[in-house]
């Protein structure tokens, strides 16, 4: 089921996702024993990828960031070649999610060590 003309505020810019659904799924398992121990609630994560579009220029600085995050852009899909997506899984099937009609399970990846 799709829902165009989502219009939401997310870290400070607007952008449009036409899709009520995620267009990836990735799972994520912590084998890393003192990271599972340290941080139990996050051994386990199940990562949304969704295709969204800016809808306007400029942007409001972001409200919140993720742990190790260093920033966030916005770049045109054609420059997506030139740059390392993370995690691997997303990066390795992002032309597929850009051009795939229905959600894609992108697969499980077991994380030994936790740096930083």
């Amino acid at each position: 089921m799709t829902v165009s003309g989502i219009n939401e505020r997310i870290t400070g810019q607007e952008r449009s996702c036409p899709y009520s659904v995620s267009d990836g799924l990735l799972e994520s398992i912590f084998n890393d024993s003192m990271w599972r121990k340290n941080h139990p609630d996050y051994t386990h994560i199940m990562l949304n990828v969704f295709l969204c579009e800016l809808v306007s220029e400029g942007a409001a600085p972001p409200t919140e960031y993720d742990d190790n995050q260093i920033e966030i852009e916005w770049i045109p899909l054609e420059d997506t070649n030139n740059i390392q997506i993370q995690p691997e899984l997303i990066g390795s099937n992002f032309t597929e999610i850009i051009a795939g009609t229905a959600p894609m399970f992108l697969g499980t990846e077991r994380i030994d060590t936790v740096f930083g």
